[in-house]
């Protein structure tokens, strides 16, 4: 029907819409269209889409950039982490070994100390046996002089003046002296 309605159009007017006249003005109005059209589309291009396409492949790029240097800062923040406990275990392994030689140490001190205490502890028991010894042996020294003078005494009274004093203070002193060793001597086997 458009076909029909386009050359009745052509046949009844020469002036018609599609005649060679109109159909050169619609020619030259499209070639100028496309020509408009085309520099539009380069001044677009280079003046708009260039900067812009250049604007985001730098942000692109930027992008990628940032996004690999984010992984290469995980990656260095991983080997410190790694580092790190590393440090941690070899500090603890460090610390425990120090505890250890510290135990060992107040260990070895003590024993030390005991060690010298008993030393010491003998020494003291030494030292007063000896001292017991020696107050014994003064006790019996003081008791023996007593007994002598009170033996020397008795005997006068007894025995009157028979024997000389000189000699009776000689004979009670013997018996004294044995006395005295075989107490000495009794003190020193129980020890």
């Amino acid at each position: 029907m458009l076909y029909q309605f386009i050359l009745l159009e052509t046949e009844s007017s020469e002036g018609g819409l599609f005649s060679p006249e109109q159909l050169g003005g619609y020619l030259s109005t499209a070639v100028i269209a496309v020509i408009t059209v085309l520099i539009s589309f380069l001044i677009i291009k280079f003046l708009i889409f260039k900067p812009m396409i250049k604007l985001l492949n730098d942000r692109q790029k930027l992008i990628k950039d940032n996004v690999e240097g984010a992984e290469k800062k995980e990656q260095e923040a991983q080997a410190r982490i790694e580092e790190s406990k590393q440090i941690i275990d070899d500090a603890r392994n460090e610390a425990a070994r120090i505890v250890n030689e510290a135990k060992e140490n107040a260990e070895s001190q003590a024993n030390i100390i005991i060690s010298r205490a008993n030393e010491d502890a003998q020494q003291t028991l030494i030292k007063a046996d000896d001292e017991v010894k020696k107050i014994k042996r003064s006790a019996l020294e003081e008791v023996k002089d007593e007994v002598t003078d009170l033996a020397v005494e008795v005997s006068q009274k007894v025995i009157g003046e028979i024997v000389s004093k000189e000699t009776l203070e000689e004979l009670c002193l013997k018996h004294a002296n044995q006395t005295l060793d075989a107490e000495v001597n009794k003190i020193n086997a129980e020890q």
